[in-house]
Order: C-alpha cells, then sequence, then structure tokens
C-alpha cells in the first residue's frame, strides 16, 4: 500500500514536472518564433535600406556621370572660345602692322611732299 501511494506521489511528481517543462518548453518555442519574427523583420529593414542605398549610389553617379559630360561640354567651349581669341587677336594683330605700315607709308609720302614744297618754296625764295 505505501508502495503504490510512493508510485502514485511519484507519478504525480513526474506528471507536474512534464507539465512544468511542457510549459517552459511553449515559452521557449514563442520565445524563438518571436526572435525569428525579429530576425526576419530586421532583414527585410536592411534589404529595403540596401535598396535605398543602392538607388542612392546609382542616382548620384548618373549625376556624377552627367556633371563630366557638363565640364567636358564646358572644357570644349572654352578651348574653342581660347582658339578663337587667338585667331582673332592674330587677325588684328595682322590688321595693326597693315595699317601702321600704311600709316608709315603714308607719312613718308607726305614728308616727301613737305620736304619737296620746302625745297620749291626756298628756291622761289631766291
Amino acid at each position: 500500500d505505501d508502495k503504490q501511494r510512493t508510485i502514485v506521489s511519484v507519478q504525480k511528481d513526474l506528471s507536474e514536472e512534464q507539465d512544468a517543462h511542457r510549459n517552459d518548453v511553449t515559452v521557449l518555442h514563442q520565445q524563438v518564433e518571436e526572435k525569428q519574427r525579429t530576425i526576419t523583420t530586421v532583414q527585410r529593414e536592411y534589404v529595403e535600406e540596401q535598396d535605398a542605398h543602392r538607388t542612392d549610389v546609382d542616382t548620384l553617379q548618373a549625376e556624377i556621370d552627367r556633371l563630366k559630360r557638363l565640364l567636358a561640354d564646358y572644357e570644349n567651349q572654352v578651348r574653342s572660345l581660347n582658339d578663337e581669341l587667338v585667331s582673332t587677336r592674330t587677325d588684328y594683330e595682322g590688321q595693326l602692322r597693315t595699317v601702321r605700315s600704311a600709316l608709315a607709308d603714308e607719312t613718308d609720302a607726305h614728308r616727301s611732299d613737305v620736304n619737296s614744297l620746302r625745297t620749291q618754296v626756298d628756291e622761289k625764295q631766291r
């Protein structure tokens, strides 16, 4: 009879321990599921952030490429304007030399005329 009570008592203790372990396992299982949901959420947010960063990088790269093309266009325009300026300056310098030469020739001709007229005046005064 004592043995029977002991067996029943031990079975009851074991049953209570099993129930407690089951409850612990259930709680742990719920905690694991919650952690898995949290991990999944964090992973999804990370992927979304990576996609956003990738989009930002692509946008910035496109803007850099556009600015590089614009800079190259400006550099070409500056080169072209510089070439035009050099060409115009060369033309003006050539025209200035021509005008100076013509002016010098005319000045010489006028001097010659003035000298000739002085000579004539001097001869007539004698």
